[in-house]
C-alpha cells in the first residue's frame, strides 16, 4: 500500500536528511543595492551569508536566511509612521549574516490553555525593532516566490514562529519562502487622520514595502519577482487579501487565503472609530490640546508600558467590542487612500482559499477570555466555563444584537436560529464566530471575486482531525490552523516528539507532502493539482482535504449551500 511503502522510504530519507550549520561566505548571496542621493544613484552589493543549509536527501537543499530587515526600524520618530526603505544592513565588510531570527513586534500574550490557539504568542524578546523577513531558498528551485503573511489576530505573531518554520516548504513546493514581519494592533493600525503623519494601515503597508524588497532583490536568490505569490493565515489572510484591492500589479500575481478574507466582520474598522481611539489615547497619556503634529510627536517619545496599558483601558471602557480597536481601517492615507466601500478587487489573479471544518472557536475562546476572565484558560477551566455556558452565550447573542443593531425581534430570531443548530450549549458559541467571522466573509469575498471574469478561484474545506495533540473532548477537532501545520511540514519536524506514534506519522507525512506539493504547484502554475475544479459565478465548488485524499489521492469537491444565517450580520 502507498504509505506502508513510499513513506517508510521517505521517512528513512529523512533520517538521512542533514543539517549544517554554516558561515562560509562561498555559501552566501551577493545582493545588489541601489539608494538614490542628491541626483546620484549609489550601487552597492551585500553577501548575504545563509544560517543553515538544509540538505534533505535526495528530496532538495534548502537555505536558510533569518531576520533579513526590509524596512527601517520604526522606533522613536518612526514611530506609527509609513515604512521606509532600510539600507543599514551594508557592513564595512559588506557581510551580512542572516543568522538571528526575525524579532517579533510587540504585541500581547494570550493564554487559552489549548495548544493550537497558544503557539501564535511570545511572552519576551519582542521589539519595536521587527521589520524583518525569514527566508528558505531551496536549490531546486521553479522560480516561484511565496510570500507568507503570519497569523495572530493582529494582535500577536511572528515570521518567526516555529509553526511557520518555512525549510520543509520550501524543499518541496520548490518556491523560495519568504515570512514577513509586520507592525500589530496599535503600532500598526493607529490613525490620525489623511493628513497627519500617523497615516493608518501602518501594519499593510509594511507587508507593501516587503513586496518592494522582494520585487527588488528576489531575483539575486534565483526567484522571478514575476512569480509572486502573497499567502496569509488567517489575520494575515484578511491583509493579504487587501492587497486585492489596490492598482498596482507588478507586486504580486497570485494569492492564497487560508482563514481569511478582506473584508472582514473581526478585523476591518471604521476609519472614523480609529481616528477617535488613536486621539483618546493621545489624550489618556497627556497629548491633549495640541495640533495634530504635536500629538504625533508625544505619541511616538511614549513607553511602551504606557501605551499597552491606555490601549487596554480603551478596550475594556469599550466593553471589548468583537471588532478590533485597532484593525483594518475602512480609509487611509497611503494604502486604501479612499474608503473600501468604493474599491474594487482586482481582476486576472489566480486566488486559492482554505478554510477549515470549525473557524470559530478560537474566537469564541478569546470572547471568553476578555469577558469573563476567571475562566481565561478555558481548557483548565471547561467545567466551570459549562456551569456558565448560558450566561456566556446570553453575553454574546446582546452583544452581537448591540453592535449590528439588530431589532428585538431579529435578536430573538438570531437566538432561536442558532440554538436550534446543536444542543450542545458550548458550541453556540463556536458556530456564531464560524458564520459571524469566517464564514460570511469569504462567500462574500468569493462572490466579489467571481464578479471580475479573468479572476481563477480554487478552494477547499480542510476535514482531517491532525494527530499530533489530543485536543479536549468539547473542541469542535479541525480548528483555525490546523490546514497550517500540513502545509508548512510540521509532522515531519515534529516526529521526534512524544506528539507523534509512527502509525500516525505515515498518515500526516503523506498529507503534509501533498499539500505543500499543492501550494507549490499553485505557485508556480496557479493551479493546486490534477481534477482541481474551478468555482463560477453561482456555483462555488470547494476540493475536500481529508484523510482519504492523503491515502488514496482522491479528491472530491463540495457545492457551497448558503444557509441564510449571514443575514443577521450584514
Amino acid at each position: 500500500m502507498f504509505l506502508q511503502g513510499n513513506f517508510k522510504l521517505l521517512l528513512f530519507l529523512y533520517f538521512l536528511s542533514d543539517f549544517v550549520h554554516s558561515y562560509d561566505k562561498n555559501d552566501g548571496v551577493k545582493v545588489k543595492f541601489s539608494m538614490k542621493e542628491k541626483g546620484k544613484t549609489n550601487v552597492d552589493y551585500v553577501n548575504f551569508i545563509p544560517n543553515y543549509i538544509f540538505n534533505f536527501f535526495r528530496i532538495n537543499i534548502v537555505k536558510e536566511y533569518l531576520g533579513v530587515p526590509y524596512a527601517r526600524p520604526p522606533i522613536d520618530y518612526f514611530r506609527f509612521k509609513r515604512p521606509h526603505p532600510h539600507y543599514n544592513n551594508i557592513t564595512d565588510d559588506r557581510v551580512f549574516k542572516a543568522n538571528t531570527p526575525a524579532t517579533p513586534c510587540l504585541q500581547r500574550h494570550i493564554n487559552t490553555g489549548v495548544r493550537r490557539f497558544d503557539y501564535y504568542s511570545f511572552k519576551n524578546g519582542t521589539s519595536e525593532d521587527c521589520l524583518q523577513m525569514n527566508m528558505w531558498v531551496p536549490e531546486n528551485k521553479t522560480g516561484a516566490v511565496i510570500v507568507f503573511f503570519h497569523g495572530g489576530d493582529l494582535v500577536r505573531g511572528s515570521a518567526s514562529l516555529d509553526i511557520y518554520n518555512g525549510s520543509f516548504l520550501a524543499a518541496y513546493s520548490k518556491a523560495i519562502i519568504v515570512n514577513v514581519n509586520y507592525r500589530l494592533e496599535v503600532y500598526g493600525f493607529a490613525y490620525l487622520g489623511r493628513k497627519t503623519r500617523i497615516p493608518g494601515n501602518m501594519g499593510l503597508l509594511d507587508q507593501q514595502r516587503a513586496l518592494l524588497w522582494v520585487n527588488e532583490h528576489i531575483k539575486d536568490f534565483g526567484g522571478d519577482p514575476n512569480k509572486v505569490t502573497i499567502f496569509g493565515h488567517e489575520a494575515g489572510a484578511v491583509a493579504a487579501a487587501a492587497h486585492l484591492h489596490l492598482k498596482d500589479k507588478k507586486l504580486f500575481k497570485r494569492v492564497i487565503l487560508l482563514s481569511g478574507a478582506f473584508p472582514s466582520r473581526r478585523f476591518t474598522v471604521s476609519h472614523f472609530h480609529v481616528i477617535n481611539r488613536t486621539k483618546e489615547l493621545g489624550e489618556l497619556m497627556i497629548c491633549k490640546n495640541q495640533t495634530n503634529t504635536l500629538v504625533e510627536a508625544c505619541l511616538s517619545q511614549r513607553e511602551v508600558t504606557t501605551i499597552h496599558r491606555f490601549t487596554n483601558y480603551i478596550r475594556h471602557k469599550e466593553d471589548y467590542p468583537l471588532r478590533h480597536i485597532f484593525g483594518i481601517s475602512s480609509s487611509d492615507r497611503w494604502f486604501f487612500t479612499k474608503n473600501i466601500a468604493k474599491l474594487y478587487i482586482r481582476d486576472g489573479v489566480d486566488i486559492l482559499t482554505g478554510r477549515n471544518e470549525d473557524e470559530g472557536t478560537q474566537y469564541f475562546l478569546d470572547f471568553i477570555r476578555k469577558n469573563f476572565q476567571h475562566l481565561e484558560n478555558y481548557k483548565k477551566n471547561f467545567d466551570n466555563a459549562l456551569k456558565e455556558m448560558e450566561k456566556i452565550n446570553a453575553k454574546l447573542f446582546a452583544k452581537i444584537a448591540k453592535e449590528h443593531k439588530l431589532k428585538k425581534e431579529v435578536e430573538k430570531n438570531l437566538v432561536e436560529t442558532y440554538v436550534k443548530l446543536t444542543n450542545k450549549t458550548y458550541l453556540i458559541g463556536p458556530l456564531l464566530y464560524h458564520d459571524m467571522h469566517s464564514e460570511c466573509d469569504w462567500h462574500r469575498f468569493i462572490n466579489k471575486a467571481l464578479s471580475k471574469p479573468k479572476n481563477k478561484i480554487y478552494s477547499y474545506i480542510f476535514k482531517h482531525i491532525p494527530k499530533n495533540e489530543v485536543l479536549p473532548h468539547w473542541l469542535p477537532n479541525v480548528v483555525t490552523g490546523s490546514d497550517t501545520e500540513y502545509i508548512f511540514g510540521l509532522p515531519f519536524r515534529e516526529f521526534r516528539t512524544k506528539n507523534y506514534k509512527f502509525d500516525n506519522f505515515t498518515l500526516e507525512a503523506a498529507l503534509s507532502v501533498k499539500m505543500m506539493n499543492m501550494v507549490g504547484r499553485f505557485a508556480d502554475t496557479g493551479i493546486p493539482g490534477e481534477g482541481w475544479e474551478l468555482s463560477k459565478k453561482g456555483l462555488i465548488k470547494s476540493a475536500v482535504l481529508s484523510s482519504n485524499y492523503a491515502y488514496y489521492g482522491v479528491l472530491k469537491h463540495e457545492v457551497y449551500k448558503s444557509h441564510g444565517r449571514c443575514r443577521f450580520f450584514s
